[in-house]
Formats: structure tokens, C-alpha cells, sequence
């Protein structure tokens, strides 16, 4: 019985101290770092906008990879549909990208993910 209750007792001391550090790990836990999120996602799909634009299909490839990184820190209100349509285009993005090797038409698909994600950046701003 002494022993089960060390056990459940250190249980749950692990468990507490796990739940602390969990809340300290995520930088976009409060609407600044949502907004840094916001603000560095939008100049990422952007320069792969523009590195899809000036040819430059493996730097927009890796712009695009750090859009995707960078939106998965947005919470709350800003994490709406909008974004997940975004996150959509940008997936579509690159596998035009990977497997038809179209820039032609990935600049079609990524060019209104970008102005939906200027869209969510200067909603986010007012609030």
C-alpha cells in the first residue's frame, strides 16, 4: 500500500510538472506571439509568391515548407477557415510544384493564398 501511494504520488508530481512546461513551450500561446506568427507566415507566402515569380522554384519550395511551420503556431480567433484554405493552396502549391513542375500554375494557386493571408494579417491587426 506504501508503495502505491509513492507511485500515484510521484504520478501525479510528473504529471503536474509535464503540464507547466507544456504552457511554456508554445510561443503563440498569447496574441503577441499569434501576431508574430501571423506577421512572419504572411512574409513567407509572400517571398514564395515572388520567388515562384522570378523562377526560382526551390526557393519557393522552401519559403512555402516555412509558411506551413510558422501557420501551425497560429491560434485562437486567427486560426479560422480562411487559414485552413490558405494552408490548402500552399499544400496544392507544391505538389504542382513536386509533381507537374508548372510554375505557371502554382502562381495561379498560390497568388490568392497570399492576398487571403494579407487578409488575416490586417484582420488580426485591429483586433
Amino acid at each position: 500500500m506504501k508503495n502505491m501511494s509513492k507511485t500515484i504520488c510521484a504520478a501525479l508530481v510528473t504529471g503536474l510538472l509535464a503540464v507547466g512546461t507544456v504552457s511554456t513551450t508554445y510561443a503563440a500561446e498569447n496574441s503577441e506571439g499569434v501576431a508574430k506568427y501571423i506577421e512572419q507566415s504572411t512574409d513567407s507566402i509572400k517571398k514564395g509568391l515572388e520567388e515562384l515569380q522570378g523562377g526560382r522554384a526551390d526557393e519557393a519550395r522552401a519559403e512555402l515548407k516555412k509558411f506551413r511551420q510558422e501557420s501551425k503556431e497560429i491560434t485562437g480567433a486567427a486560426a479560422s477557415i480562411q487559414l485552413q484554405k490558405v494552408n490548402q493552396a500552399v499544400k496544392e502549391t507544391l505538389r504542382i510544384l513536386d509533381e507537374e513542375k508548372d510554375n505557371k500554375k502554382a502562381i495561379e494557386t498560390l497568388a490568392p493564398a497570399v492576398e487571403s493571408m494579407k487578409d488575416i494579417a490586417a484582420k488580426s491587426k485591429t483586433r
